[in-house]
Order: structure tokens, then C-alpha cells, then sequence
């Protein structure tokens, strides 16, 4: 069926072949933003012609998560029959070496004869050595063709940035604390404070870092309001040692950290510590989402009495992270007294399923704040067999919420979901 009315589309996808089926039932697109998550090993039921293209494509964004789905030749054929883009957004994750090579973009823009903006941020796996990889080369076929951009790299990974983080509308920027080391075509423009970007997301891979690292990062971003940093491993540092260039570093605006899975969830207890307990750097924080053994592991070395500021608390469970027992939780309410709203989710219903009644109870009698509680499993289904019946739920309900009138409480009870909230 054509779409020959939409004009304007913002979706996330699971393969190529969706995008190449939006792209030939939505031939007056003017406007696409789409995002495509899967390799899929099936031979393609759609291809890509010249007379199916959109004729009026303006702004497109493209953001492809799965390294092994789209080779640059392919990206070329796309938006090569696309001359009217006057605007080009794109996060790309691939393993294909040209996407690292200026002359290959230099020719791609070249058939874009009415783009005037360009917004770029690839994810090169290339690497296989126990060293980082070195850029130079590879941004000089920038400099050679006059695209300014900025390089950097771990192990594994080249990372190649357009410049400068400087942007019209409100988005977000995904990086890694190798950023900290980057080079750029311009460094004068490379060092242009960020505008409009107002969620950073770091990809740390595990690889041993230093807290100045990040935070070399994080301070060219100084409005974001969601920092998002995940696979963390930090060596240690006295608190003196990461403080010195960082003393007048502020994050007025952050809201949320997102702090998930630290290296065998040994959590650098000083890093943290600067991000999620400092109200000098960041006032406003006051919702956290971190990983289950992550968060035990902190709260059994801590050394301050709680965390009064979090008023938000979601926390993820997997394999590494063990089962989740009683005990263990109690130490939550200790720490974030004043939570109005608590997510836990977890990957398989084993993680929980002896303890999950119980742990709600405890939740539900031990924060008198909390107004939202939801638990959540991907895998298998939740052991609520006690709530499925009427009478037993009422008298439940009213007893762990210490209400007379069931009717302010509002739930949902499923196989894979509780959530209670008033």
C-alpha cells in the first residue's frame, strides 16, 4: 500500500528491508528519521532502485546500531539518489574500513549538491591489537578533503566525529573516554563548547581508564541533562589526583545518570561518588539507573548514611549480577529513602521468582515516599500465582499500602510485569 500523504516520519526499525520499504511506499517523504537495529541473514526481499527514491527528501536521519548492516557502497547508492537532502544526520556502527576514509565522504557529498548541514558520528570496528589505534592516518584523508572532523580510538574501535558539536535542534552525542586523547582537523572548532546537546552516552568497553578520562569528556558538555556511561573500568585515583583540573567542571542541568556495569561490577567508588553525590556539580541530579550488582556492591562499601537526593531509582539484573535476595535489597531502603519511584528488571524470572511477593512487600512498607513500583522480566514469567485471586489481592494490597479503600491503588499484575502505584 503507497503512503503517497506522509511527509513526515520518525520510527525505529528492525532491518534494512523495512527501511527499504518505508522508502518505496512513502515516495513524497520530505522529512525521515529512522533508526535500524538487526542483521538479518536472510537474503533481502527489497532493493533499493533509482525510481523508487523519495523525491523530496530534505532531512534525513539515519542511525544504524548493528556494525555488520549497512557497508559504505550501499550508504553511497542511497542517498546518492537522494540529491534533494539538504540536511544529513548520521550514528553509524559499522565494520567496513571505507567509512574511515575523507575521500570516499568527499565523493558521496559531491551528489548532495543541496546539503548545508552535515551531522556524522561512526563507530569503526577495525582493531585487533592490545593497543590503541592510531588516527593519524586516517584523519588525514579528512584533512585532505577538507571535512572537518575529530578522531579517536581504543583498541578496538575508531571513532570519527564531525565538528563542532554545535547543533539546531536538542539531541544527544555518543562517545567514549577515549574522546579525552582525541585529534581533530580543527582544534579550535573541536573545542567549541557543545550547543543543544543535552544527552551524552559513553561506551567505555571495558577498557582501563582513568576518571580524567571521562570527565575531560563530560566538560565539553556542560548543559546536558542525561549522562549515560556504561561498561566502567576506572583505576584507581586519589580524589586529588582527578580534582585538580576539574574543580570548576558543573553539570547545572543533569537530571539522570545512567551508571551500567562496571568490570566484574567492581564499582570505583570515588568516580561515582563525584557524579551521583556532589551538589556543587550537579544540583538537579535525582534519577538513577545502575545495574543490580553494581549497586549492591556500592552499598556494602559505602561510607556516607544515603543518598536523600534520588528521588528515582531503575535497576537492571542479568546473569552477572546473581540472584537477588532480601537481605541484599534492605540495603536500598537504607541508602534512598526518599524514592518516590522504583523500576527493577530482570533478564530471567529466576533471578527473583522466590523472593518476588515478598521484595514488593518489603518495597511497598519500607519507603513511605514511594509512589510508583514496577517489576518487570524479559525471560520466563513472574511468581504472582498469590495475586491472581480477587479476595487474596484486596487484602493484600490494602495491608502492604496501608489503605482502607483498594480504589486508590492502581496496578497491573501479568506474567511478566507488577507494577503498583497510587
Amino acid at each position: 500500500m503507497m503512503c503517497q500523504w506522509l511527509e513526515k516520519l520518525i520510527i525505529s526499525v528492525a532491518t534494512l528491508d523495512d527501511l527499504i520499504l518505508i522508502l518505496r511506499r512513502a515516495p513524497n517523504l520530505v522529512k525521515l528519521h529512522i533508526e535500524v537495529n538487526i542483521f538479518s541473514v536472510d537474503v533481502p526481499k527489497q532493493y533499493a532502485t533509482v525510481d523508487m527514491m523519495p523525491k523530496y527528501m530534505k532531512d534525513f536521519h539515519l542511525w544504524i546500531k548493528d556494525k555488520r548492516l549497512l557497508i559504505f557502497d550501499d550508504l553511497y547508492n542511497i542517498l546518492i539518489n537522494m540529491p534533494t537532502i539538504e540536511r544529513l544526520s548520521l550514528e553509524i556502527e559499522t565494520d567496513d574500513i571505507l567509512y574511515s576514509q575523507g575521500y570516499r565522504w568527499k565523493e558521496l557529498l559531491s551528489n548532495l549538491p543541496k546539503l548545508s548541514r552535515l551531522d556524522m558520528g561512526l563507530k569503526i570496528w577495525i582493531g585487533w591489537e592490545s593497543v590503541p589505534i592510531d588516527v593519524t592516518p586516517y584523519l588525514e584523508t579528512f584533512i585532505k578533503n577538507g571535512i572537518e572532523v575529530c578522531c579517536y580510538a581504543d583498541t578496538r574501535v575508531l571513532f570519527i566525529d564531525t565538528i563542532p558539536y554545535d547543533f539546531d535542534n536538542t539531541t544527544g552525542v555518543m562517545t567514549s573516554p577515549r574522546a579525552s586523547d582525541a585529534k581533530a582537523t580543527n582544534m579550535e572548532l573541536f573545542q567549541q563548547q557543545a550547543r543543544k546537546v543535552n544527552t551524552v552516552c559513553f561506551d567505555g568497553r571495558h577498557e582501563l581508564t582513568s576518571i580524567n578520562d571521562w570527565l575531560n569528556v563530560i566538560k565539553r558538555f556542560p548543559n546536558i541533562q542525561v549522562l549515560d556511561i556504561t561498561s566502567i573500568n576506572v583505576y584507581d585515583q586519589t580524589e586529588d589526583e582527578f580534582l585538580e583540573n576539574n574543580q570548576q567542571l558543573r553539570l547545572s542541568n543533569l537530571a539522570i545518570l545512567r551508571y551500567i556495569r562496571s568490570t566484574k561490577c567492581k564499582v570505583n567508588i570515588p568516580f561515582f561518588m563525584y557524579l551521583a553525590n556532589n551538589t556543587i556539580l550537579a544540583p538537579r541530579l535525582r534519577t538513577l539507573t545502575i545495574m543490580y550488582g553494581d549497586l549492591i556492591y556500592l552499598c556494602k562499601r559505602l561510607k556516607i548514611d544515603s543518598f536523600p537526593r534520588f528521588k528515582e531509582l531503575c535497576v537492571y539484573n542479568n546473569g552477572a549480577d546473581g540472584l537477588i535476595c532480601l537481605d541484599d535489597i534492605k540495603l536500598l531502603f537504607k541508602f534512598f529513602p526518599n524514592l518516590e519511584h522504583f523500576w527493577l528488571h530482570v533478564q530471567s524470572n529466576r533471578t527473583i521468582n522466590r523472593s518476588t511477593v515478598l521484595i514488593t512487600e518489603h518495597f511497598l512498607c519500607s519507603l513511605p515516599k514511594l509512589i510508583s513500583f514496577r517489576l518487570s522480566c524479559k525471560k520466563g514469567s513472574l511468581r504472582l500465582s498469590s495475586l491472581y485471586d480477587n479476595n487474596t489481592y484486596l487484602t493484600w494490597i490494602k495491608r502492604v499500602c496501608g489503605v482502607d479503600n483498594q480504589e486508590q491503588i492502581h496496578t497491573i499484575i501479568r506474567k511478566k510485569e507488577l507494577a503498583i502505584w497510587k
